[in-house]
């Protein structure tokens, strides 16, 4: 069962063995759910955030660039469409990494995931304070 979090509360959910460990006793290994649901959808939720206020800062002017480089030359060469692919493939990425880590090592993928959560939220509330400080 997936409980949705509110912010501050406890990200945990429990798993049977059976669900940590699909295609034992019979059971299809894609019926599986995600082990790290609940920071998967927040990691999604703050890179969304992230991707609006980026787009909301670097469309008021030049006074305002995208630090990463990488993400910058996307900008450049690919506008909003371009940093917005970049952005959800590198998560597409972390999340592939983390679900396998996970099942791998149980704790060390949330692990992953919640330092994710972290600067994911970081950068937000960033932003957040730029667009406070500097409005349209």
């Amino acid at each position: 069962m997936l409980i949705y979090p509110i912010v501050g509360m406890d990200l945990e959910f429990s798993m049977s063995e059976q669900d940590r460990h699909p295609g034992k006793n019979g059971s299809a290994w894609h019926t599986r759910s995600l082990l790290l649901e609940s920071e998967i959808a927040w990691l999604i939720i703050l890179s969304v955030l992230d991707v609006f206020l980026t787009w909301a800062l670097l469309s008021r002017g030049p006074q305002f660039i995208e630090s990463n480089p990488l993400a910058a030359w996307v900008f450049r060469q690919y506008n909003i469409k371009g940093l917005v692919a970049y952005k959800f493939l590198l998560i597409a990425a972390v999340v592939v990494i983390a679900e396998g880590v996970e099942y791998a090592k149980e704790g060390r993928g949330k692990l992953v995931l919640r330092i994710g959560i972290i600067a994911a939220a970081a950068v937000v509330l960033y932003s957040v304070m730029l667009n406070l400080r500097h409005p349209f």
